[in-house]
């Protein structure tokens, strides 16, 4: 007896079944072709996994994983180490600053919360902006008994979401009479595209492949050139995803400040222009941070303003291609703050 036919609706699945395993295959192939055509093409470094990089290992020699949720990395407590060829030594909660003295009544306790500006990058331990800053308290104050220190809680890369957990998760359990928080124009970055924040973060799958870094790539250089016409400090204050991320921060301060019973200020520090201030290029985003920043309740101390007093401001910079401040420049930016905050009883009731 002769084996019936399939119903046409079996047939019908397995043809179906056949052409999207040939489609699939085809695509896998064609990935897989572009793949090595992308690898063939040259490298791309944008977000290479670490191991891809060639970016050294100075990182590892300060900084380790941090159990802190939210923060990928931090200090190395009671470290000694150096980098950029300064010597740096973190005390033993990790700040690059000298052990924490005995908190007492007499003591003015305030905390700088900031990325690689506040830690000093590539200026010798002892000079940053934090230590001319309590040193001027400590000179001013017309009471001999009463000490102030200003504690350098300042980490390289951090952003404005990783200084609000630090804020909360090391700066207020220290008790602070004050907790300062540095604004530097490229702390809306949340990706981990320094080396740093990517030495220290998992690799996504997609990292490893050549093709899928240069569509990422591809994709970034749109972004950019759409939501900042090419500079990368626009695009970040104008990028909805990176910007929200510091007004969620400011948010997160300011409930922890009140919480706490402590002031929280935001400490704008102004790029160095390699030439003049004339036709500074940010004016309109310092005030953009401004307005969120008091939008979320925190007090602003600007330097734009004062910092123009200063008519050659590539002088303060580590180099022509860092605008990191130099001593000077640290020098500087200490006596800027040192003028807004002695005579601000609102902030440091305990003043000078």
């Amino acid at each position: 007896m002769p084996t019936p036919a399939p119903p046409p609706s079996v047939k019908r699945k397995a043809s179906m079944v056949l052409r999207l395993g040939l489609a699939s295959g085809v695509v896998l192939v064609t990935l897989g072709l572009a793949e090595v055509g992308s690898r063939l093409a040259g490298p791309v470094p944008y977000r290479a996994p670490p191991e891809q990089r060639q970016d050294g290992s100075w990182h590892e020699r300060i900084h380790r994983p941090s159990n802190v949720p939210g923060l990928s990395y931090e200090l190395v407590p009671s470290h000694p180490s150096v980098s950029q060829g300064q010597k740096n030594r973190t005390n033993s909660l990790g700040m690059r600053d000298a052990p924490l003295r005995e908190r007492g009544q007499r003591l003015v306790r305030i905390a700088f919360v900031g990325d690689s500006y506040t830690f000093g990058w590539a200026v010798p331990q002892g000079v940053t902006f934090v230590n001319n800053l309590e040193r001027l308290l400590n000179q001013a104050s017309s009471d001999p008994k009463r000490v102030f220190e200003v504690l350098n809680m300042g980490v390289s890369g951090y952003s404005t979401r990783d200084e609000a957990i630090v804020l909360r998760e090391k700066a207020l359990p220290l008790d602070p009479d004050l907790v300062l928080v540095g604004y530097v124009l490229n702390d809306p970055e949340i990706d981990p595209i320094q080396p740093l924040h990517a030495s220290f973060q998992e690799t996504e799958l997609w990292q490893y492949s050549s093709l899928a870094r240069r569509i990422a790539r591809a994709l970034y250089k749109r972004d950019l050139a759409a939501q900042g016409g090419g500079n990368y400090t626009r695009y970040l204050h104008a990028n909805p995803r990176k910007w929200q991320s510091v007004v969620d921060a400011f948010g997160d301060m300011a409930a922890a400040a009140q919480a706490a019973g402590v002031p929280v200020a935001v400490v704008i520090l102004p790029t160095l222009p390699r030439e003049s201030w004339e036709g500074y290029a940010y004016e309109a985003i310092h005030g953009q941070v401004a307005d969120a920043a008091r939008a979320a309740g925190l007090p602003v101390i600007d330097l734009l303003s004062g910092m123009r007093r200063f008519d050659k401001p590539g002088r303060l910079r580590i180099a022509a291609a860092d605008e990191h401040p130099n001593v000077q420049g640290h020098e500087i930016i200490g006596q800027l703050l040192f003028e807004q905050l002695k005579d601000d009883r609102a902030l440091l009731p305990r003043g000078p």
